[in-house]
């Protein structure tokens, strides 16, 4: 792999044995008798290793115990599963699906929000905006299925943040535009066909939205978020029905991640940017709960920033002074003005508590990754993970350089490290 150091790249190989693992292949398509050292025989065999990797957006780590849902518990208690999986800064749903398929830090792939402008673009970025979601230029880094792509193999990618542009000149081999509300029996019915192609794809993913919506819209203690795990269970355990009638449930590795968690919201735990600065003096990138602002000149950049660090419940930055544990400088689209509101409060403007007062109820997330209610989902299960294991968390920069392990194949630049996760696999 490679390992960022600042702006340097230093290369490091995961081992001998990966490095001649094509020459070992193309000898196994001869017909000459080759004999495999047996500690290369596990690489040789990841040739054919294919990975789903489901995502349940917006599943809180502590979901799993205080709901423990079956199927879920069942592929945990059978493989592997982390205390928790840490996301990164801001803890919100592109930065973290792009994170967990590039190893890189938001300021290193560009996704540094679901909002964002772009200075030399001079354009704006956004969930709902088709046309810069599905253009190349917004995305930088290596996804996983442009790795496996450029090494041989095939990718079924349904619905991950990235999968509907054209990356590094690739998209994926399968993949379709997001359609939030296609069915979910639908949605495990794509990834059987997939897995059942031959070749099989060495990844094949899947989305589940469900859980962080009802979070939103309800909080995360609600009923509503335990009947929609319940729901996304029963999928994942209709999905483990067919593998296991396909013959294929011990031949495949399930990944299922979270992105972030959920933390509790409250109309009376609300801050009104308003009050500490006039709206016209700024363009407002996002507003809750990481504030985003540029100012519309430059001169009043330290007034400004002064007048916003009055507020009680939100820490305001300008880029250089953010804390280095966030990871979250030197890009073009971090704006002038980083706003950080506390655990559970909320930012706002006068407007919005007058027109919408209702959506600051329920919950949200994009807090300090290091808040406990951000915390997210890891459970592995298949050939490459051990079974019946426990381990302590781990941030969720490490899991492309894991997948790539498991798929055997080498890893882009990226900000993860192997040795912090090898411990998950068999």
């Amino acid at each position: 792999m490679y390992l960022r150091k600042g702006t340097d790249t230093v290369p490091r190989y995961h081992s001998a044995s990966l490095r001649i693992l094509p020459l070992l292949i193309l000898a196994l398509q001869t017909e000459a008798c080759v004999t495999i050292p047996e500690g290369v025989q596990s690489q040789v065999l990841k040739a054919d290793a294919t990975v789903i990797l489901i995502s349940i957006d917006g599943f809180r780590a502590d979901y799993w115990e205080l709901h423990k849902p079956p199927h879920l518990t069942q592929l945990a208690e059978q493989g592997t599963r982390a205390a928790y999986l840490q996301p990164v800064f801001p803890t919100k749903t592109f930065p973290n699906h792009y994170t967990l398929v590039t190893g890189l830090y938001p300021a290193h792939h560009g996704i540094v929000n679901n909002s964002m402008y772009d200075p030399e673009f001079k354009a704006s970025f956004s969930l709902s905006n088709r046309d810069a979601v599905s253009n190349g230029r917004w995305w930088e880094g290596e996804p996983l299925w442009v790795t496996v792509q450029k090494q041989g193999r095939t990718s079924a990618v349904y619905f991950w943040p990235g999968s509907e542009a054209e990356i590094q000149g690739h998209r994926p081999t399968f993949w379709m535009p997001y359609d939030h509300a296609m069915p979910h029996a639908a949605r495990i019915d794509s990834v059987m066909a997939a897995i059942k192609r031959s070749p099989r794809p060495a990844l094949v993913t899947l989305y589940f939205s469900v859980v962080d919506t009802q979070g939103h819209r309800h909080g995360p203690e609600s009923d509503e978020v335990a009947s929609a795990i319940i729901e996304v269970d029963h999928q994942i355990g209709q999905l483990i029905e067919q593998l296991k009638e396909a013959k294929l449930l011990d031949a495949v590795n399930i990944v299922v991640v979270s992105d972030h968690g959920m933390a509790s919201s409250s109309l009376h735990r609300v801050e009104m940017i308003d009050d500490y600065v006039n709206l016209d003096e700024v363009f407002v990138v996002d507003l809750d709960p990481v504030s985003l602002l540029n100012v519309k000149s430059a001169g009043n950049l330290e007034r400004i920033h002064h007048g916003l660090k009055r507020m009680q419940h939100v820490a305001w930055y300008q880029p250089p002074d953010i804390p280095g544990t966030l990871k979250f400088s030197g890009h073009r689209r971090i704006p002038d003005l980083i706003g950080i509101a506390d655990e559970g409060w909320r930012i706002g403007t006068s407007r919005q508590m007058q027109n919408v007062p209702n959506s600051f109820k329920g919950g949200t997330h994009g807090y300090d990754p290091r808040v406990k209610s951000m915390q997210a989902l890891f459970i592995a299960h298949g050939p490459a993970f051990k079974r019946e294991y426990v381990a302590d968390g781990f941030s969720i920069i490490h899991v492309y350089e894991l997948l790539c392990e498991v798929l055997g194949v080498m890893p882009a630049e990226n900000d993860g490290d192997l040795t912090v996760v090898q411990h998950l696999l068999n």
